[in-house]
């Protein structure tokens, strides 16, 4: 009874640090545009323009909805949003980055400087060496509130970064597979920080 008493805490002692762990942020990358993103020169021309239209795919599913233009443009400024496709009657904001959900795994440790580098990992097929990526995410789309046009968010209105290069991004800020209407005032960093308030309260 005893040793059955001392695995049951151990397990109730795991659990939590194992979910926790679920939800731990993973890396992508930060780009505003397929360019900036060949320029970088972490992934190929090919997976930057093949991740961002997964993220175009994202967008046209999940970005907030607005009733009407000047609604979403009070949060997104003036030329901010587009309708969401040409019959219908929402308007969501404009894309301005994308969060590419992809990361190059780790080389092996260099010889000459004792450390980790990080880069493509290769292997060869067909006589062609090929570049190996790990996904972290799906690949996110990325917007600038008015109230906050130095950082970034994902249509869950979470911030990710405020510049291109490595994010990080908990599972919470995906966007989720249903859009939603927002009002105005919705989004954005004065929105973000009165949904804090009243989760405290």
């Amino acid at each position: 009874m005893k040793r059955s008493r001392a695995i049951q805490l151990v397990l109730v002692g795991v659990t939590p640090l194992m979910l926790a762990g679920c939800d731990q942020p993973k890396p992508g990358y930060l780009y505003r545009s397929v360019a900036e993103c060949i320029r970088d020169g972490t992934f190929t021309p090919s997976l930057c323009s093949s991740e961002y239209e997964s993220s175009r795919a994202v967008h046209h599913r999940s970005a907030p909805r607005y009733a009407s233009l000047g609604e979403c443009e009070i949060d997104f400024g003036t030329n901010g949003c587009e309708l969401l496709e040409p019959r219908s009657s929402f308007y969501v904001p404009l894309m301005t980055g994308f969060l590419l959900g992809q990361r190059p795994p780790r080389e092996s440790e260099s010889s000459s400087s004792g450390g980790a580098s990080y880069g493509y990992s290769s292997s060869v097929s067909g006589g062609q060496r090929q570049r190996e990526y790990t996904r972290t995410f799906p690949s996110q789309p990325l917007y600038q509130s008015r109230d906050d046009l130095a950082h970034y968010r994902t249509a869950n209105n979470e911030v990710v970064g405020s510049r291109p290069g490595i994010a990080y991004l908990n599972k919470s800020a995906y966007a989720s597979s249903e859009s939603r209407v927002v009002s105005r005032g919705g989004f954005g960093a004065r929105a973000a920080s009165y949904s804090s308030r009243s989760s405290g309260s």
